[in-house]
């Protein structure tokens, strides 16, 4: 543990700085992992009773379900803020933080659209009621995936200011607060590479290559092993 400045023993601000990890896994991170728990119950209570076992198995709601699953267990791990975490799983992180992106923009622009055609745009024809009816399905089935979503958005900015505060302290200030000099906010290079695995997974040429890696592989083990044994056991015969 890093020493205290003698000067801010009686400084409240140090006892929240030794304390602060504590202090947030009580009045944050537990009531956080309740609200999570909760979202994941009510949605496995919705799709089981009202849509009588996600709908026969439709994938699209079990997908979600495991959308929400996921998201939910991410938040509850970043809200924690476990060093090794923050420091270790950025991809993850990263992968998690843009999905949650892009779900709340398509989930934001469907209540959207549900609303403005309810309050003023037309709604009497079949079309426009099939859309809001699907709009409204997908607003109630997918609502508690909304929290832990909005949590690892938030979260991930936070940890961004947090580094730019902690930039702006001197070296005594650091020491004082119990602040480390470790990194955890993403980088632009964490979502570059994140972007550079997702190019190579979708790339033909990396399933190819591996192909023929593993053809050459299996060449060398079945095709040239018995050659350097009948090799070796002409030449011990004639020996």
């Amino acid at each position: 543990m890093d020493k205290i400045d003698p000067n801010h023993k009686n400084d409240v601000i140090t006892y929240m700085g030794i304390f602060r990890w504590l202090i947030s896994q009580v009045f944050i991170t537990i009531p956080h992992t309740i609200i999570c728990i909760g979202a994941v119950v009510v949605n496995y209570w919705f799709n089981i009773t009202m849509n009588k076992g996600w709908a026969d198995g439709n994938l699209y709601l079990f997908l979600n379900t495991l959308f929400l699953e996921f998201q939910a267990m991410l938040s509850i791990i970043l809200v924690m803020e476990l060093p090794s975490w923050l420091k270790r799983a950025k991809f993850i992180r990263v992968v998690s933080f843009v999905s949650a992106i892009v779900w709340l923009i398509v989930y934001g622009i469907a209540t959207i659209d549900f609303a403005w055609r309810y309050v003023i745009g037309p709604h009497d024809d079949f079309i426009s009621m099939m859309i809001m009816l699907y709009e409204a399905y997908n607003f109630l089935t997918h609502a508690t995936a909304v929290f832990p979503n909005a949590v690892i958005i938030i979260k991930e900015i936070t940890l961004e200011f947090f580094h730019l505060w902690r930039s702006s302290l001197s070296e005594q200030q650091k020491n004082s607060y119990l602040i480390k000099d470790d990194d955890y906010r993403l980088g632009i290079f964490d979502f570059l590479s994140v972007g550079q695995e997702i190019l190579t997974i979708l790339n033909p040429m990396t399933y190819i290559n591996g192909i023929q890696r593993l053809f050459r592989r299996s060449q060398r083990r079945y095709l040239h092993g018995p050659l350097i044994i009948k090799r070796y056991d002409s030449r011990y015969n004639k020996k």
